[in-house]
């Protein structure tokens, strides 16, 4: 039940021609005060995250069939009253581009000294802002066609109190909270302070409660991604340039920090930033450790025939790796590669001081990588974001 149903069944307003008596005064400042208590304790006006709901849970809004819906319609309104609703419904007109609004107001009197109030906030379809603040109603919204014959969507005008307060917002973060976990996971396995203090601010950023203000958690997300920012133009001299150049863009992202907490702007950003740290791409490639070799699977190096051996190592989440043959002949070795169940090919070497290597390109799928070659040749695998020698 909403805070406002809530008052109007608690707290009467006597009719017309009718005196105000000790109860009802009471009940009055007792429902401004509960209305006023629910919104006061945000930070500014907008879309809320109802007490003790999940993230995503509310202002979720449809168009169509002549209509525009919200379900767990939650805001605070401009002058701090804090309207929830379970279900809110307005019609639409057949074309055009409109404004949703809300009308909330106290009513002239009840229907008897002893009944309460009628007060039901609602919403209205208005053809442009200004008719709408004629009205007295709380534009929250935009209602555009995505394209020529296209339905009809809703976007939201208002700020978001807590991110989790839509459910776009919601989604978006969640990913970027995945995205900060992955990354606290890999900055963990360094033991330097530097790396340990990045992966405690990152898993704090991606554990924020839902009902924590938008400013507060972007400061967090702004740190805790700085720390990150940091710890490669720190290492720039070991950064490989690709990893360098995606710090870059990660630079210009957190200082692209929306200013205004809108809905859009802020899932917006939150996938750009959860994008930067995908899992193949060269920023988690860096945390990760280039200079880790990756890990042999269990049973192997194996003899395969005469000189020749088998190598089989873990390549999942690596999408490039440099193999690298510490041999002394001059001429490169015959060495075949298969990854998972494609067919085996063969790769092409680059002579390098103490031997030979190459950098293969895997998809993003790769499980396993496995080698064939003489077993004189000792071979390490690591991680790459960048490509040196030839690619095959």
């Amino acid at each position: 039940m909403s805070e406002l149903e809530t008052w109007r069944e608690k707290w009467p307003v006597p009719n017309d021609g009718k005196p105000l008596k000790t109860v009802h005064l009471r009940g009055l400042a007792l429902g401004t005060l509960a209305q006023a208590a629910a919104g006061i304790g945000r930070l500014g006006w907008g879309l809320a995250l109802p007490f003790n709901s999940a993230s995503g849970a509310a202002n979720i809004a449809s168009v169509g069939g002549g209509k525009v819906e919200i379900d767990a319609l939650s805001v605070v309104l401009p002058q701090g009253v804090y309207v929830r609703l379970a279900r809110a419904s307005a019609a639409l007109p057949a074309r055009g581009e409109q404004v949703l609004g809300l009308v909330w107001t106290l009513p002239d009197h009840a229907p008897n000294e002893n009944l309460s109030a009628q007060i039901q906030p609602e919403l209205k379809v208005y053809p442009e802002v200004a008719t709408a603040a004629a009205d007295g109603a709380t534009v929250l919204a935009e209602i555009r066609s995505a394209g020529k014959g296209r339905r009809r969507v809703l976007r939201w005008i208002v700020p978001v109190l807590e991110p989790g307060a839509t459910p776009e917002t919601a989604a978006a973060g969640a990913a970027l909270a995945d995205a900060m976990r992955s990354a606290a996971v890999s900055a963990s396995a360094h033991d330097r302070y530097e790396w340990q203090s990045a992966a405690v601010a990152l898993r704090m950023a991606a554990s924020q409660p839902a009902a924590r203000s938008t400013a507060a958690v972007v400061d967090d997300i702004s740190r805790a991604l700085g720390e990150v920012l940091a710890l490669v133009r720190a290492a720039a001299s070991k950064a490989d340039k690709t990893a360098q150049a995606a710090a870059a863009k990660l630079a210009d992202l957190l200082e692209a920090v929306p200013t205004e907490p809108m809905p859009d702007a802020i899932t917006n950003w939150y996938a750009e930033l959860a994008a930067a740290f995908a899992p193949h791409g060269p920023l988690m490639s860096w945390l990760r450790g280039k200079g880790t070799e990756l890990r042999r699977l269990p049973g192997y190096p194996r003899a395969n025939a005469v000189g020749r051996r088998l190598d089989r190592f873990d390549v999942a989440l690596a999408t490039r790796v440099l193999v690298r043959l510490r041999l002394r002949d001059r001429a490169p070795p015959r060495v075949l590669v298969q990854v998972d169940d494609a067919p085996l090919a063969p790769i092409v070497l680059s002579l390098v001081p103490g031997g030979f290597e190459a950098v293969l390109s895997l998809p993003e799928t790769a499980q396993q990588l496995e080698l064939e070659l003489p077993v004189e040749a000792e071979v390490e695998l690591r991680e790459t974001a960048e490509f040196g020698g030839d690619e095959s």
